[in-house]
């Protein structure tokens, strides 16, 4: 479907570890070592084992950025298969799809924007005290109350709209790394408010008449079955979709392969928002814990990796 090359070759390093979220130490083939910055907010399950094989861009152009490399992608462990770590890329390769027209039934626009920015009333401000496990840091507080009684409004914002012969369409790209065992990809890994508040979102877009898709973008090519909302990891988010879906929010994603080039879109592969078991997952993100979440360094303690808040029994 469309192939989006790397600006120049990557250079491959191993993982010494992710650190406070969004920084990983890596030492390059030479025996350097240095600090690459991850473009990942979640938890990363599995990926962030110390000795990983990992390849990193080069940080281009910037004046103000203070760290060379960018992590792009990693080895699955015990495999030969490449992922993609950088959860910008989805956005890139929905919009350039969009772009090239290259997606039935969002080819056909007449006009195209991304980061569609929405208003809604103050009092569905999300309490700072549920920020997502694996979301970027937020403004204070303090500083978000000041912003919304300013206006007496918030905004959030979705990934692209199009205006097409039928109506405005929006659309919010997710970036999905799992894929357990049974073949199926999962998102997210992480408890994400965030998500959740887009799949809203969509849903009343739906119920006031426009036309609202989610598109999963999985980076890696051995995905063997559909793509799945993580009941295991949000079931809010996976409640969600379910409801979503019933009103007639669209749900699709797109296999990505990974190569040292760049990315390729194979093809549109299923979306099951179904229920399902989760007693096998339970059992893998066990598994994956001591490669899950990254260091903290003011403890160095491993964060980000442990049992979910509504996996905890009350005594």
């Amino acid at each position: 479907m469309l192939f989006l090359p790397f600006p120049e070759p990557l250079t491959a390093a191993r993982l010494l570890q992710r650190r406070d979220r969004f920084l990983a130490d890596v030492v390059l083939e030479s025996g350097e070592e240095d600090v690459a910055y991850c473009v990942n907010p979640g938890r990363m399950e599995a990926f962030t084992g110390q000795g990983a094989r990992i390849w990193l861009s080069r940080a281009a152009g910037s004046q103000t950025r203070r760290l060379r490399w960018t992590w792009e992608l990693i080895e699955v462990p015990g495999t030969t298969v490449l992922c993609g770590t950088n959860t910008q890329r989805p956005n890139s390769i929905v919009g350039e799809l969009l772009r090239q027209r290259l997606l039935p039934g969002l080819d056909d626009w007449l006009e195209m924007k991304s980061e569609k920015q929405l208003k809604h009333p103050t009092s569905s401000v999300q309490d700072p005290s549920n920020a997502d496990v694996g979301a970027a840091p937020e403004a204070s507080p303090k500083k978000k109350r000041k912003r919304a009684d300013a206006s007496d409004r918030t905004t959030s914002r979705l990934d692209f709209w199009l205006r097409q012969p039928t109506g405005d369409h929006y659309i919010e790209a997710k970036n999905c790394h799992m894929v357990y065992p049974d073949g199926h990809g999962y998102f997210p890994d992480s408890v994400s408010t965030r998500a959740s508040r887009h799949v809203k979102e969509l849903e009343a877009l739906v119920k006031d008449g426009k036309q609202c898709t989610v598109i999963f973008v999985v980076q890696r090519e051995d995905l063997r079955g559909k793509v799945r909302p993580s009941a295991f990891h949000d079931p809010n988010f996976a409640e969600a979709c379910r409801h979503a879906a019933a009103v007639g929010v669209r749900f699709r994603a797109l296999l990505v392969s990974c190569s040292f080039a760049g990315l390729t879109v194979e093809r549109e592969v299923a979306v099951d928002v179904e229920e399902y078991d989760l007693r096998p997952i339970a059992g893998w993100v066990a598994e994956n814990r001591d490669s899950t979440g990254w260091i903290r360094s003011a403890s160095q303690q491993r964060v980000a990796n442990g049992p979910f808040p509504h996996e905890k029994v009350a005594k």
